[in-house]
């Protein structure tokens, strides 16, 4: 006799407004606290956060404060089962104002990230789809990069 194990597929809650497939949930852009890792993603197995980050950074490894986009809008489409999210640089609240003020780059513009959850062959997945508004940042644009974070615990 042989048995098939079937894979969960994520769906988005509409209640909760993140994705969920048994012990894992991921967040997209509802708990966002740029400043402590939480940029926009986090995955969460039975509860604990196993990995975050994923908004858009003028450093490959950002550090204390370094520029953090502004959040602009959210938007959760249950029917099509995904998440889009709309943010800007620079943020005009943060940029040189504070106990320690945060120097943007003289560079403005904005940019979506989409997370959709997938089928791939007998896979379960999400698809992270990162959008500019403008093609025209010159150099700026290789100083750009996108990461998601790792939280091993022991």
């Amino acid at each position: 006799m042989e048995l098939q194990e079937k894979t969960a597929e994520f769906r988005l809650d509409r209640e909760t407004g993140y994705f969920t497939s048994g012990g894992v949930d991921m967040i997209a852009f509802e708990d966002i606290c740029p400043e402590g890792h939480q940029g926009g993603i986090s995955l969460l197995m039975h509860g604990e956060r196993i990995a975050a980050n994923g908004d858009v950074r003028f450093e490959p490894a950002p550090g204390q404060w370094q520029p953090v986009p502004a959040h602009l809008e959210r938007e959760v489409d249950a029917e099509k089962g995904r998440i889009v999210t709309r943010l800007r640089y620079p943020d005009e609240i943060r940029h040189l104002l504070g106990f320690n003020p945060m120097v943007y780059p003289d560079c403005a513009f904005e940019y979506t990230v989409s997370v959709q959850a997938e089928r791939r062959r007998a896979d379960s997945a999400f698809a992270l789809r990162g959008v500019l508004s403008s093609p025209h940042l010159g150099r700026r644009l290789d100083r750009l990069a996108a990461g998601l974070r790792t939280l091993l615990s022991a």
